[in-house]
């Protein structure tokens, strides 16, 4: 990778870019993508070449909904090594309208507030950064 001049602006870079375009170029925004199969109708998270249900190559890519609903979560006290973030912290899996589950931090809610079958909606935060120093953004769940 090439090094930046210092001078130069940031530009955020998506954790995951089969998962999330941003959408602006100087500040964290971005939308969650997912695949539609034009056979068997099954939606997933992400870009994919391929369904997941049936195989097949007739997919497209989608973007998913900003928002939906905590099906499940877990609070994590022990976190692996490689985890830069608080302790503890919740790990929740939401189920968007288009009934496709997207799992990922929950944040900006207390451990002792969060409930299964709250609303919650897509928020972007900056995770980390690149050896140039560029921003990377990571997708996240608050409170609706």
């Amino acid at each position: 990778m090439e090094k930046k001049p210092k001078t130069a602006v940031p530009t955020p870079v998506s954790v995951r870019p089969d998962m999330m375009r941003l959408v602006d170029e100087i500040g964290p925004e971005g939308i969650l993508l997912g695949t539609h199969c034009k056979s068997c109708g099954a939606k997933t998270a992400g870009k994919n070449r391929h369904c997941r249900n049936c195989t097949s190559s007739e997919v497209e890519t989608i973007e998913l909904s900003s928002g939906g609903i905590l099906i499940n979560y877990t609070i994590v006290h022990r976190a692996a090594p490689t985890w830069t973030g608080q302790v503890p912290y919740i790990l929740g899996e939401v189920e968007l309208p288009e009934h496709v589950v997207v799992t990922s931090e929950v944040v900006d809610v207390r451990p002792d507030e969060i409930e299964e079958g709250m609303q919650v909606k897509l928020s972007f935060r900056v995770g980390g950064h690149t050896k140039s120093g560029d921003p990377i953004v990571v997708y996240k769940w608050t409170p609706a």
